[in-house]
């Protein structure tokens, strides 16, 4: 924040203008575009590809292969790996831990149900166990 980054792109990359300690997939990011910004030593980069994001169909399943990779690429750095984009179900949260987040980005499963408590007690009884 103080070093004036917010909202600064590299291809589809870009530190988040409301977070500037996040790096989010903003149009297609490739993985050079990641390597780039995690030079900026990040504390969070967030995996979300925004053709997924309110439709339920999970990044884990339909892009498992580029998440595992954009997971990998943070390996050796400091930034915390998490994932969003039609994350909706504790399935999903499980799959994203297993390739390797440390967390995931919830939104429309949250605040477009009417019972948003039934998810949240779910992610939370399961938390407990791990």
């Amino acid at each position: 924040s103080e070093a004036g980054l917010k909202g600064v792109a590299c291809g589809g990359a870009m530190i988040s203008p409301k977070h500037p300690n996040f790096i989010v997939n903003a149009s297609g990011a490739s993985a050079d575009d990641v390597k780039k910004l995690i030079s900026l030593k990040p504390q969070v980069i967030a995996f979300e590809d925004p053709d997924l994001i309110g439709t339920g169909k999970s990044i884990t399943t339909y892009k498992s292969k580029q998440l595992a990779h954009f997971v990998s690429l943070l390996k050796k750095s400091s930034s915390i790996p998490l994932c969003g984009a039609g994350i909706s179900t504790i399935k999903d949260i499980k799959s994203a831990y297993n390739l390797g987040c440390k967390g995931v980005v919830i939104a429309s499963a949250i605040a477009d149900t009417p019972k948003p408590e039934i998810l949240l007690k779910t992610i939370k009884e399961w938390q407990r166990n791990i």
